[in-house]
């Protein structure tokens, strides 16, 4: 066989094998049954019950001791340790978790968060547990915020990504119910399992590889599992030419697979059949459109990445986040009109790809310098931003995974906030607060513009001279967002994944900043809840 066949051979099987890959459908395994409010039908059923304890220690086990009618208890059991303590209690046919906080720990919202979050990872792990575990939640701070945190975190560190693993069994895994005697935190807690539920799908979806999620099988997948009142249309390959999003075309001339846009609307006085007036929506000017980075793989393309490369799976999180927070947004009715845009790529190495040098017409009509290829989502992202002129919008958020630099500023535990509004960039951060999530703000001065100009083109994408990549990234697209609109730009490089096993959380996705955005768009028009 001659090397001009051979090749047609190849690229006819890469072809086929892409249609094969395109053909998948994806399917997470789902937890959503197995956390509920405690129904008392159960209570005989249970091998394993849960108390966290902040105070009162002997008086509270001792009403514990009651309630299971335990005829005696170690004096150990009874005394309040210095630092956080787990006692654990076994009976005839149960056990008893203690979580005890210690003299030197403050019984508030953040070290419940955090305690929480231990218990839900050491129950997962757990594994005499028995099929059924009982949380209880009447001896902690009463306020909303404190019930709703603990739920989430222990929801959240409960989850292990198990999908791929073939000796691991659903029917092992225990139900969790939270026991509340008050009925109104009933309704919270169901709503906090919702939320964690949602976060925890978008962990999986970024845990997937790149072989079995691409552009093709995840938007179908968000296209089968979005709520029927959230709108869906997809761009692919055809429509993006015609319309000329050239950038996004160009990050993706590489791969197999085709590029899409996948565009989620949701306008709550449409969907609930009123006509929508001016004092109704959630601003005046127009809609919020909220940009996510859909990056599938990033090799770097021909400005390779160095080393390893298996966690850039995680390059499309920003999307992941996107679609959760329409989620979110479209199951709770929150009030206002929002688009999430998608942008789905590959960054590969081929024939096809771009290279550094390449000038590039975007969907603006401006025209950019590439650099470097490995600055890729800053150009999906702009392209996004321009898309969203359409919408005329009053705000637009990025969230992408977009520079290393964010990841060694912080080690990785804040995301990083630069913004055109003080009033929303100091709400966006309470609401990290709320959600126990750190954001740190940078400035946005308008000398740093003058790095995104280019000698050949209108705007070059990665500025060499400049040592402060994250603001410059930043600033490039700046230079694409909509006339008259806000801006919030959030790099999560570092917090999107947690990168060993610690004591609150499996490693793997965090789906961290979601909920920060979604407590921040379902208060818009009103102040946040008070950090209790």
């Amino acid at each position: 066989m001659d090397l001009i066949s051979s090749k047609k051979k190849l690229s006819k099987q890469s072809k086929q094998q892409s249609k094969q890959q395109s053909k998948q459908q994806i399917k997470l395994n789902s937890l959503k049954n197995y956390f509920e409010v405690s129904n008392k039908n159960i209570l005989t059923k249970v091998k394993t019950y849960v108390y966290v304890i902040c105070h009162d220690v002997s008086k509270q086990i001792k009403n514990i001791q009651n309630a299971h009618k335990i005829k005696s208890i170690p004096k150990t059991f009874l005394k309040t340790p210095e630092s956080d303590d787990i006692r654990t209690l076994y009976l005839d046919d149960s056990q008893i978790i203690f979580y005890i906080i210690g003299k030197t720990q403050r019984c508030d919202v953040e070290h419940l968060y955090y305690s929480y979050g231990i218990v839900g990872k050491m129950i997962s792990d757990l594994e005499n547990s028995g099929k059924y575990v009982i949380v209880n939640l009447n001896n902690q701070n009463e306020d909303s915020l404190s019930i709703r945190n603990s739920v989430i975190s222990y929801v959240l560190g409960f989850y292990r990504f198990i999908d791929l693993k073939t000796d691991v069994s659903m029917e092992k895994i225990p139900k969790t119910y939270f026991y509340t005697s008050k009925i109104k935190n009933k309704l919270i807690i169901k709503s906090a399992i919702e939320e964690a539920l949602i976060q925890n799908e978008v962990r999986s979806l970024v845990n997937l590889p790149a072989n079995i999620l691409n552009t093709e099988t995840y938007s179908k997948y968000i296209q089968i599992n979005i709520p029927s009142n959230l709108k869906c249309k997809i761009m692919n390959e055809k429509d993006l030419k015609k319309h000329g999003f050239n950038l996004i075309l160009a990050v993706n001339a590489g791969s197999k697979f085709e590029a899409k846009m996948v565009v989620l609307e949701y306008n709550s006085n449409k969907s609930s059949g009123k006509k929508e007036k001016r004092s109704e929506k959630i601003s005046e000017k127009g809609p919020v459109v909220i940009v996510g980075k859909g990056v599938m793989f990033d090799s770097g393309g021909y400005s390779i990445k160095i080393g390893d490369m298996s966690d850039m799976k995680y390059d499309m999180t920003g999307s992941a986040i996107v679609y959760g927070l329409m989620k979110m947004i479209a199951e709770s009715k929150v009030e206002g009109h929002f688009i999430g845009l998608l942008p789905l790529v590959e960054n590969m190495v081929s024939s096809k790809s771009i290279r550094p040098g390449d000038v590039v017409k975007s969907y603006s009509g401006k025209t950019v310098e590439i650099v470097d290829t490995d600055a890729e989502g800053r150009l999906i992202i702009a392209e996004s931003m321009s898309y969203a002129e359409k919408w005329k919008p009053s705000l637009c958020i990025d969230i992408a995974t977009l520079t290393g630099q964010a990841v060694t500023l912080f080690d990785g535990k804040s995301s990083i906030l630069i913004g055109t509004n003080n009033t929303m960039n100091q709400k966006m951060i309470q609401s990290g607060i709320v959600n126990q999530e750190k954001i740190w703000e940078l400035p946005m001065w308008e000398s740093y513009l003058q790095y995104t100009k280019s000698n050949i083109a209108d705007y070059k994408s990665y500025p060499l001279e400049s040592k402060g990549q994250i603001i410059s990234a930043a600033a490039f697209i700046y230079n694409f967002v909509p006339k008259g609109s806000e801006w919030i730009h959030l790099d999560i490089a570092g917090v999107e994944e947690v990168r060993y096993d610690y004591e609150t959380r499996h490693n793997g996705a965090s789906g961290e900043i979601l909920r920060t955005l979604y407590t921040f768009l379902s208060h818009l028009r009103k102040p946040i809840y008070a950090n209790k």
